[in-house]
């Protein structure tokens, strides 16, 4: 980072470094402080997390065999309460990654979830209808909860990479109705999962297919992926019969100019299947990739979102709609954004 950006968000950082929160505590060693996993300050943190909110209401609403929500054991999606979201929350948050309750859950959703024929996970187990950011989400906390070794999280990577379309975009059922003919919004959370993946991991499962995707967002800078004919399609789209949707894309012709996606510019914490620009450059600084002129410029456009004091803040939230609510959103969001501009500003 820039030494006088860094000296304008000293008193930021200093906030981060002494936070009530033992998880935005522990975020914070693990990402300036450059301390690992096993570093004793980091687990004490995250083990006091424990009997802290978020994770204390998370662990407590968990049924006994593994799944979260109400009654419903099948429930693995339900929004924003179901087995799978819960997971995500819980590995994003930063619990600790040896958690017995959470290792337990991991592996009642890898049993219920996996779906053998296509190599992939899927809430019902329908391999026609396995979501490509189901499976990017799933390999994610898996990973993150120490489930690499496993031969069905190393088949899902395999999946993913190999539903990258010829443009570098995701393959996805989805797609059959959008107005992209590959999914965009996905290419986060691969790359996310991905980058907990040693170099010689990611060479030998997943190929060229990081790189494959990292250019992909870099072509459509970042956040420029959708038509700007996609209002109109999307307000005719979902009333249409599949053979009507095939002719209308058939015949719609495309003027090639792009606009951003403005959801990722109001940022969120924890995210869902959207991303942000923050969830962009985070992944992309974690897997290494050089400073270049788009991701210099979507640094700097987060950098001017600050606000008089310093900080960021969340544009929007779940807050309401999860097991419970997450306090000091603007305060992860700037931890992100501090990092986020650690490597490209």
């Amino acid at each position: 980072m820039n030494m006088d950006i860094k000296e304008d968000l000293k008193k930021v950082l200093e906030k981060l470094k002494n936070h009530p929160s033992s998880l935005i505590k522990a975020q914070y060693l693990r990402r300036f402080e450059n301390k690992g996993p096993a570093d004793p300050a980091v687990q004490k943190l995250q083990k006091a997390a424990c009997i802290e909110e978020p994770l204390m209401t998370i662990q407590a609403d968990r049924n006994k065999e593994g799944w979260w929500y109400a009654s419903n054991p099948g429930a693995m999606y339900k929004k924003y309460q179901g087995t799978s979201w819960t997971l995500l929350f819980a590995a994003t948050l930063g619990a600790p990654p040896d958690h017995s309750l959470f290792r337990d859950s991991c592996k009642y959703f890898m049993d219920k979830c996996y779906v053998e024929k296509i190599g992939a996970f899927e809430s019902d187990r329908r391999a026609s209808r396995a979501f490509t950011c189901f499976t990017a989400h799933a390999s994610y906390f898996l990973t993150y909860f120490g489930f690499f070794s496993d031969e069905r999280v190393q088949n899902a990577f395999k999946w993913l990479a190999s539903n990258l379309g010829i443009d570098g975009g995701m393959n996805c059922f989805v797609m059959e109705v959008m107005l992209n003919p590959t999914c965009v919004m996905v290419l986060p959370k691969f790359l996310k999962a991905a980058q907990l993946l040693r170099e010689n991991e990611r060479k030998e499962l997943l190929r060229n297919s990081v790189s494959k995707a990292v250019q992909k967002l870099l072509d459509v800078k970042i956040d420029h992926y959708q038509p700007v004919e996609v209002t109109r399609w999307n307000k005719d789209v979902w009333t249409k019969s599949g053979k009507e949707i095939r002719k209308m894309k058939s015949e719609m012709k495309l003027s090639g100019q792009y606009k951003q996606k403005k959801s990722w510019t109001r940022f969120q914490f924890p995210l869902h299947y959207d991303s942000d620009l923050l969830e962009v450059l985070i992944t992309l600084g974690r897997l290494g990739i050089k400073k270049n002129r788009i991701l210099q410029g979507t640094a700097e456009r987060i950098y001017k979102l600050r606000e008089n004091d310093g900080s960021w803040k969340a544009k929007r939230t779940l807050n309401g709609k999860m097991w419970k609510d997450i306090k000091y959103q603007d305060d992860w969001i700037t931890l992100r954004a501090i990092e986020a501009l650690m490597y490209y500003y």
